[in-house]
């Protein structure tokens, strides 16, 4: 017995398809149009014949397929870290999965039960989807949304500061749907020109926004700062024989660096400093004396220890701010923590951070993989922060994407907040990027280097800083208002207009009519239900197509008996009356005869556009011609 709807070999080129173009839109391809098309191969199904199960099961093998390309540098580095762990990255796999199969099959089922077009539903549920995956607290990785990959193109970025990552990933998607639904209508040209058109002068007003913003938003250099990129080893750090010399390689390239410069901030990378300052005065007289020298304030990753009732309780993932202008807070200790790979280091999220104060402004300081979260860089803006500084330590992926994928977050909340961002990471990529999203001073991956950038920032406090991802939560809102609207409509669709002879069958939650071949008359739209499904798999001699009854032109009611009989199944039988052996209608058992019968020429049909339920469809077609 099969488990599950069937898959065709046309849905598996489509999954594949899919995520391929996907794939290309983001680091290290960067390529744009993948991002405007990487989702069309998809789309035609859903105008098409497929139950919500079927459309899950290509949902679902569209996210594993896409996010185990996507991810693949996860199971490189557990592997590394533990191979056993690589489970991990399945489980991580499996999981977006069953998110695109939520979604795909979502989208399925209000199409079913409700007149909404794809151009709407689509969009909406695949952005309120983003959100959600955003917010499932310390499971959260919001990872490369599909706004993020225009991040390579400024120009295209810049309605960021108004509608977020999330508003740019809901045009995107809009897109995609226009040029699917343009390809399909292909057979009518103004239809599919009307669409092009459309998409067209949307692009049109989208790059005329950008240009704008590129060349009229006001911007001012907060200073100048050093970017320090020792390039370590990742496991070498945590050897206490090689840690002296490690944080000493580290000192000697920032004081090199800083040396004819005078830099008014000089970062490190996360987790520089692999032992508490508390157990190393040493280290910490080191580095006051390096900001006194250089005259800068410093920010440096490394551990940091709370200590309750005169024992050592927490662990933090920390960044320090010492010296010049610095006042001796306690440091950042970083909120988001990546899943697992910390909970099993035992690190504890850090709360209530106090702003990081320095003579030329205040730093809004973000960890590794916080800058993949909008709503934390938003935070520190509306605390005041001038520049956003993120740290990282992306060592342990080197040979894979994931610098590159990582990095580019920092696109997308520089544009969103307007402010300047400082990324430093321990193996590259490290550089700024002003408030426009443009990269300054990018380095190399590998590369062990300290590099001056300046420190460019914009007094501009935008739209999104203001509301937060209000798009984001309208896509949420308006799925579920959507999926309430489609809850509500009752199981039996209504018919507008009944074209005379169509078997009318009443399945689970279908409508289905049989019709043998060419049953699709002058372009009227199928799709097919779970039950319809599984009863063309078990009777399939009779060809059985289950109708999404939402309208049947009134032309196809008022076509005369000639019409009619050249639409029958070739080879059918002519008469008056045929008998065909029909699953279970209403009122009648399952593999009874349903008695058939035409309408006589002139007689008239159905009035167009009165709603029958499938019920009433029944009687009135066996009633028709009496």
């Amino acid at each position: 017995m099969r488990l599950g709807p069937r898959r065709t070999p046309r849905d598996a080129a489509a999954v594949v398809a899919a995520a391929a173009l996907l794939n290309l839109a983001y680091p290290p391809f960067r390529a744009l149009l993948p991002s405007f098309v990487c989702l069309v191969p998809l789309l035609p199904a859903f105008e098409q014949a497929g139950g919500v199960r079927r459309h899950a099961a290509r949902g679902f093998w569209f996210g594993a397929l896409a996010h185990a390309a996507l991810l693949n540098w996860m199971a490189i580095a557990l592997w590394r870290f533990r191979p056993p762990a690589v489970a991990l990255f399945i489980v991580v796999v499996l999981g977006f999965g069953v998110y695109t199969a939520g979604l795909f099959g979502a989208v399925a089922w209000i199409r079913q039960r409700t007149r909404l077009p794809l151009i709407v539903v689509f969009p909406v549920a695949w952005t309120a989807l983003e959100w959600m995956i955003s917010r499932q607290g310390p499971l959260a990785l919001p990872w490369l949304g599909l706004g993020t990959s225009l991040g390579a193109y400024p120009i295209l970025a810049q309605p960021a500061e108004a509608v977020g990552a999330r508003g740019l990933t809901l045009v995107v998607v809009v897109v995609n749907v226009a040029l699917a639904l343009a390809w399909g209508r292909r057979s009518h040209p103004r239809r599919a020109l009307r669409l092009l058109a459309g998409v067209a002068a949307a692009v049109s007003i989208w790059l005329g926004y950008g240009w704008l913003r590129l060349t009229g938003l006001p911007l001012r250099v907060a200073g100048t700062a050093l970017l320090v990129q020792p390039n370590l080893d990742a496991e070498q750090k945590w050897d206490p024989a090689l840690q002296d010399s490690l944080v000493g390689a580290t000192l000697a390239l920032s004081r090199a660096g800083a040396r004819g410069h005078a830099p008014d901030l000089i970062v490190w990378p996360e987790v520089a400093l692999p032992v508490a300052l508390a157990y190393r005065p040493d280290w910490a007289a080191a580095l006051r004396r390096h900001a006194a020298e250089s005259g800068a304030a410093l920010v440096v990753g490394g551990v940091d220890l709370e200590t309750l009732d005169g024992r050592r309780a927490r662990t933090y993932n920390a960044a320090f701010l010492v010296g010049a202008g610095a006042p001796g807070t306690r440091p950042y200790r970083k909120e988001r923590l990546v899943p697992a790979f910390e909970w099993f280091n035992g690190i504890t999220p850090g709360r209530d951070n106090p702003p990081a104060r320095t003579a030329r402004g205040v730093l809004g300081l973000l960890i590794c993989h916080e800058i993949a979260f909008e709503g934390l860089a938003r935070e520190r803006r509306r605390g005041g922060a001038d520049v956003l500084v993120n740290l990282a330590n992306d060592a342990w992926f080197l040979g894979t994407a994931a610098p590159a994928q990582h990095a580019a977050h920092a696109v997308l909340r520089a544009i969103e907040t307007r402010a300047g961002v400082l990324r430093v990471d321990n193996a590259g990529p490290s550089g700024a990027v002003d408030p426009l999203g443009r990269v300054k001073g990018w380095t190399r991956v590998g590369q062990r280097t300290a590099r001056i950038v300046p420190m460019v920032t914009s007094d501009v406090r935008t739209l999104y800083v203001r509301l937060g991802d209000w798009v984001g939560l309208a896509c949420v809102l308006g799925l579920g208002a959507m999926m309430a609207a489609g809850w509500r409509r009752p199981l039996k669709h209504h018919l507008a207009d009944v074209l005379p002879g169509m078997e009318v069958l009443v399945g689970r939650d279908r409508a289905v009519a049989s019709e043998g071949e060419g049953a699709v008359h002058h372009g009227t739209q199928f799709a097919l239900g779970d039950a319809a499904e599984d009863l063309l798999e078990r009777r399939p001699e009779h060809r059985l197509l289950a109708v999404e009854v939402e309208q049947v032109h009134a032309q196809h009611a008022n076509v005369g008996l000639d019409e009619r009989q050249r639409m029958e199944p070739r080879g059918a039988e002519p008469g008056p009356r045929r008998r065909e052996p029909v699953a279970a209608a209403p009122g009648h058992g399952p593999g009874q005869a349903v008695e058939h019968q035409p309408a006589e020429r002139g007689q008239q049909p159905a009035a167009p556009g009165r709603g029958l339920s499938a019920h009433r469809v029944q009687r009135h077609i066996h009633s028709s011609a009496a």
